[in-house]
């Protein structure tokens, strides 16, 4: 049986990417502006856990045919929030929030851990978010895909994403890499085919005494869509095909396949690049059969 899915695809850095960002607090070896690099493993860091935030300044045109994509999803990658914590997304014309075009609140952690996941039984949680003491083992590089829900706004003036975790154990918060744009979604077959892997290129070697001596590297997740995919009009089409033209093989973006269930969203959704480029057929109204692999970034 087929399943069709949404897949959502989270890739235009150009407007927060090039934004002037203002930190509640920063440390002086790992800044704000670490959040516009793609490494994820190089944070912002406060130094505080409460009340912290970052505005981001987007800029206004000046030109009036520069009509900017409307902001409705933000992205927080490798982040050390703990599932008590809450994450409020302000939008503003000025450097102003008292009385803000766009407010609203939303939980660290979504519901993200499914049936099976982690092992006999799955990670201790509550709700479907993993207690805060396991979080390094179940999941030691975490991504929150926020979808705003508010009447969307374009990608232009002032944004505030403010942070607030008290009971953080770290003394501090983290994020690694950010993103605040718009997605693009599609539809594809479940079984057409999906399929899950990974790389490690960590080796072992020995000494002439037989001690081992090993390079650990961390382990990327690789997922594997392939799908038989009628788009619902003509312009989806292109808009993927863009899409591919502009991320390449070294942009780094997200990829949600499963966006409206919580089974299996864990494992899926990745921050990562493209593996290969897959090759587009468009005939019978834009029918075509494609396979895409994504290999998670460090």
């Amino acid at each position: 049986m087929t399943i069709r899915k949404k897949l959502r695809a989270i890739w235009d850095k150009r407007f927060f990417d090039a934004a002037t960002l203002y930190p509640s607090s920063e440390v002086a070896t790992l800044p704000a502006r670490n959040v516009q690099d793609p490494v994820r493993q190089r944070p912002w860091r406060t130094t505080g856990v409460n009340n912290q935030y970052l505005i981001a300044d987007l800029g206004t045109p000046t030109n009036p045919e520069d009509v900017r994509p409307a902001v409705a999803a933000l992205v927080l990658i490798n982040h050390n929030l703990t599932r008590h914590a809450t994450v409020t997304v302000e939008a503003a014309s000025a450097n102003d929030f008292s009385n803000p075009l766009l407010s609203e609140e939303h939980n660290a952690w979504d519901d993200i851990i499914g049936a099976g996941e982690g092992g006999a039984g799955g990670p201790p949680g509550a709700g479907g978010v993993i207690f805060d003491c396991h979080r390094a083992w179940y999941a030691p590089n975490p991504m929150r895909i926020i979808y705003l829900t508010s009447a969307p706004l374009e990608a232009k003036g002032w944004w505030k994403l403010s942070f607030s975790d008290p009971s953080n154990p770290d003394g501090y918060l983290e994020v690694g890499r950010i993103f605040l744009t718009y997605f693009d979604e599609y539809k594809y077959d479940w079984a057409y085919p999906f399929g899950l892997g990974g790389e490690d290129d960590s080796t072992i070697t020995y000494t002439p005494g037989g001690t081992p001596w090993t390079d650990k590297c961390e382990f990327r997740r690789r997922l594997n869509l392939g799908w038989n995919e009628r788009f619902s009009d003509e312009d989806l089409f292109w808009r993927f095909y863009f899409m591919l033209m502009k991320v390449g093989k070294s942009s780094d973006w997200v990829i949600d396949p499963i966006p409206d269930g919580v089974s299996s969203r864990h494992f899926t959704s990745l921050y990562g690049r493209l593996q290969d480029i897959p090759d587009l057929s468009q005939w019978a109204k834009g029918f075509s059969d494609l396979e895409i692999t994504f290999i998670e970034s460090l």
